[in-house]
């Protein structure tokens, strides 16, 4: 099965051949950057690139391609970006949100 074709099947209660496996294509799935930083050390990557952020306030980043072809990893993020209007804001010692936060 392709990765599109398990994790359709597998949202219509289909057999799968394996279990989709899911990291980082969501804000409750991804990773924190240490975690991030570990695992690229782990997995021996020299990854010359930064790490793209998910969410600069949960420090979450979004996985490397790399990792997630080695990891053989079936989802992706769909990223839409910050409203209009309303970017992050740069402040002494952090930003603020869209929200305001």
């Amino acid at each position: 099965m392709t990765h599109r074709e398990r994790v359709l099947a597998a949202m219509r209660r289909q057999p799968t051949d394996r279990q989709p496996a899911d990291l980082g294509s969501t804000l409750a799935s991804t990773l924190t950057v240490p975690a991030l930083l570990k695992l690229r050390e782990y997995m021996g990557l020299q990854i010359q690139r930064p790490y793209q952020a998910f969410s600069k306030r949960s420090q979450t980043v979004i996985p490397d391609e790399e990792i997630l072809r080695e990891l053989d990893v079936d989802a992706r993020p769909l990223l839409l970006g910050p409203p209009d209007g309303r970017p992050d804001r740069p402040i002494p010692g952090g930003f603020i949100d869209e929200w305001g936060v």
